[in-house]
């Protein structure tokens, strides 16, 4: 500026400098806005600068942002793949052990589901819903000798080899609870066994010193110990209170029976020592009217001795034979008149008692592939319990000596003790009292299963074996069952509720369930389940096809009866009146075993499964006049053994002998249409398939034991869900209930094992009989590197 004033003044001075102070203003401002544009690219320069610098910290912030959360997924996959890997390991676990300790393996099973949802947790913890259930109380190091429970119910006293007997509340079954300190701790002396007197104020226990010990109970200090029985010179093996509880008797390895007056227990005194037995006298027990006492003997015999006057005890004839080897034990029946004794020659004896002089023996019960060490009569007399060194409970039916239940140990069993008709208390060489539910989800038919079937409202189950036979689903026991002559049930259908008969045979009424059995003769027979009961509905159709009745089906209106062949026909009834059923037309399928037939909702459509490795589809809108509808259908490398709609009708399930089950869609059942590949993964035959009702869920039988189970809620795209296993014979028929909330396999073990379809259902039941939670030395052994979280906590 002072410059440019300068200049001013100098051109004002002299005019000839006019034109060098225009041209050096020239110059000034071109410097100048040289000057200024330089600045102006360098600012420029600058903010572009500033610019891309900051475009490249963007860039390297949302690069960083996606490389912490490529580390985050990267680290949520590996957290999920690990709990997938923990999940399957401890499935496994569970899987291995639920033959021998089944709470244990229902607690894992459920802590693999708690860690993650996988298949193989999925199917743990439904497989532990269709096992024996018990809850389990860890009671002593050693073994368990023996149990006894006190008349109400509430205490369990438990004698082991550790020398202790222990007190436990199990007013809660579920959730067993120690009384105290042990009553006694003998050391380097087991003790074999223990009662209650039937008031339930003693407690008699008594082992290897040969001394009987007495508490009495319900003190306000708590138990009292009493004075010492004194008699016998060895062991004493066995105790047993009269019904009355004035006496006392105990057996004892010196092959004497001793008595003593208990009634007033601080002052017993001993009234007899009975003689007889040639061997350590091993079992005593009581007939529930007092008059007789029974003992088993090393010397393979039962004695009996009427004590009905305990001054002057007189043996009821000569002892009773039949085993071969020692006696273990003996108990009587609720009515007195049935004495069963349990040998070591693995089986288990009975006699007839209604007249106690002139006792008729009856056939023994076999199974049991070990000394049978402990027997018990149900309160009801109508099951017999056995304990055997094989590991195992066996239930019998007294009245048909069928086996009913099976129940698994990890060793020998000692001891048993019934609670109430539908519990069962077991000792067992592990140290571990069980708890068992009863009865139990797996049924014994006795022979092999090959088709089962829910009556329509899911309160019976028909079972088709050996015998046709009608069970409560409820209770699980057979409420019916009618054998053929030479024969057996391969193929069972019910007629569904829409159509339910009445009282004479026609349609509308409500005498019940309406069965159809299929005979291996080829027969077919229509049955009333009204009641529980079966009731053969009009004649047998008879020589309705050369060879055995494969599938039946009814139609969903109850008026149609489907039944397939090995003829290769399919035939179809009409049964609107089961009474008299006719035969509306006959259909030469395939010339070969016609294995499966299944009516389509609507009743219009019938697929039928064949030999031939094809399925055929069949018009049946007029049932007297069967039209084929396109092509069969084609793809199974062999045998078709079992064809199902779904509930909608849209989707065809075909299981095949190639092990494997297709999908079609038959929406349009002229232009059947294949959906996806075929779902594999069974190691054997599928032989039967089935749709939930909701038709999201798909289930097949197979011939290697298992079930399988696919979510199929988009059909073409099936997902697998649960491997169920359980069974050791082939799976040849499976069905849901009505309500969806239950799956039923038919096996050739002769059982029919039903499983919970809801994992949340088998939780809450495994843990309201779980007993004691796992330990935290469970949890680190079978559950390693993860914090401790019983999923049946303790509270």
């Amino acid at each position: 500026g002072g410059q440019l004033a300068i200049a001013k003044e100098w051109a004002a001075a002299d005019p000839l400098n006019r034109a060098s102070l225009g041209a050096l203003a020239r110059e000034f401002i071109a410097a100048a806005t040289a000057r200024e544009d330089a600045e102006r690219r360098a600012a420029a320069r600058r903010t572009r600068r500033l610019r891309e610098l900051a475009a490249a910290l963007a860039v390297l912030t949302v690069a960083a942002a996606g490389l912490a959360g490529f580390a985050l997924r990267q680290r949520e996959a590996a957290d999920a793949a690990r709990a997938n890997a923990d999940s399957r390991g401890v499935a496994i676990e569970a899987d291995q052990v639920r033959g021998q300790e089944v709470s244990l393996a229902a607690q894992l099973s459920l802590a693999a589901y708690q860690i993650a949802r996988t298949p193989a947790a999925l199917a743990s913890v439904l497989d532990s819903s269709a096992t024996p259930m018990a809850a389990r109380l860890i009671d002593s190091l050693g073994v368990v000798e023996a149990t006894a429970l006190s008349p109400d119910h509430d205490l369990l006293a438990v004698a082991a080899d550790d020398g202790t007997v222990r007190l436990w509340n199990i007013r809660r079954p579920a959730r067993p609870v120690p009384v105290g300190r042990p009553l006694v701790r003998v050391a380097d002396d087991p003790l074999y066994t223990a009662a209650f007197s039937p008031n339930g104020k003693l407690v008699a226990a008594a082992g290897a010193e040969g001394d009987v010990l007495l508490w009495r109970l319900g003190g306000v200090t708590g138990p009292v110990r009493l004075p010492q029985l004194a008699g016998p010179t060895s062991t004493v093996y066995s105790v047993a209170f009269s019904p009355n509880g004035r006496l006392l008797a105990a057996g004892s390895a010196d092959d004497h029976v001793w008595i003593w007056d208990v009634a007033n227990p601080g002052h017993a005194r001993l009234i007899a020592r009975l003689s007889g037995p040639s061997g350590y006298v091993e079992s005593v027990a009581f007939s529930p009217d007092g008059d007789l006492l029974a003992a088993g003997s090393a010397d393979k015999t039962v004695w009996l001795w009427n004590v009905a006057d305990p001054a002057d005890p007189q043996p009821v004839g000569g002892p009773l034979t039949g085993p071969t080897q020692i006696v273990t034990s003996v108990a009587f029946s609720q009515s007195g008149t049935e004495l069963a004794a349990g040998s070591q020659d693995d089986n288990v004896w009975l006699w007839n008692l209604a007249h106690p002089a002139k006792p008729v023996s009856v056939r023994p019960l076999t199974g049991a592939t070990d000394w049978v060490n402990a027997v018990a009569f149900s309160p009801n007399g109508t099951i017999l319990a056995a304990g055997s060194s094989d590991d195992t409970v066996r239930l019998w039916d007294v009245a048909t000596g069928a086996l009913i239940a099976t129940l698994p140990h990890s060793e020998p069993v000692t001891s048993l003790a019934w609670d109430g008709q539908d519990r069962l208390v077991t000792g067992d060489a592990d140290g571990i009292v069980r708890l068992w539910v009863l009865p139990t989800p797996v049924l014994a038919v006795g022979g092999p299963v090959n088709s089962v079937a829910y009556s329509p409202d899911g309160s019976e189950l028909v079972v088709g074996g050996p015998s046709l036979e009608l069970w409560n689903t409820a209770t699980r026991a057979m409420t019916a069952s009618a054998t053929p002559g030479g024969t057996f049930v391969n193929a069972v259908a019910v007629r569904p509720a829409s159509r339910a008969v009445g009282a004479t045979g026609q349609a509308g009424g409500s005498a019940g369930t309406v069965v159809a059995a299929g005979y291996g003769d080829g027969d077919i027979q229509l049955w009333s389940a009204a009641g529980g009961r079966l009731a053969a509905l009009g004649a047998a159709l008879s020589g309705t096809a050369r060879g055995m009745i494969e599938f039946l089906a009814f139609s969903p209106d109850g008026k149609i009866l489907a039944s397939g062949a090995d003829d290769g026909t399919v035939r179809l009834w009409d049964v609107a009146n089961p009474a008299r059923p006719r035969l509306l037309a006959k259909i030469h399928d395939a010339g070969t075993y016609v294995f499966s037939v299944a009516f389509e909702p609507d009743g219009r459509v019938l697929a039928a499964g064949s030999a031939d490795d094809k399925v055929r589809l069949w018009n049946v809108a007029n049932p007297a006049r069967p039209v084929p509808l396109g092509r069969p259908l084609t793809g199974p490398a062999s045998y078709v053994y079992s064809v199902a709609f779904s509930p909608n009708g849209k989707t065809l399930a075909v299981g095949s002998a190639d092990k494997t089950v297709r999908l079609w869609d038959v929406a349009d059942p002229a232009r059947p249409v294949a959906l996806g590949r075929p779902l594999t993964g069974p190691a054997s035959y599928v032989y039967s398939v089935a749709f939930s009702p909701n038709g999201k869920t798909l289930a097949a039988g197979v011939t290697d034991g298992t079930v399988w189970l696919w979510r199929v809620s988009s059909p073409a795209r099936p997902v697998f869900t649960a491997q169920l296993t359980g069974p050791t014979g082939h799976v040849y028929s499976v069905a849901f209930s009505p309500s969806g909330d239950a799956i039923a396999a038919a096996s050739a073990d002769g059982t029919v094992r039903v499983w919970d379809t809801s994992p949340l259902t088998a939780a809450k039941a495994i843990c309201a009989n779980a007993g004691q939670p796992l330990t935290r030395v469970e949890w680190a052994s079978y559950v390693p590197g993860r914090p401790y979280s019983p999923p049946c906590p303790s509270s």
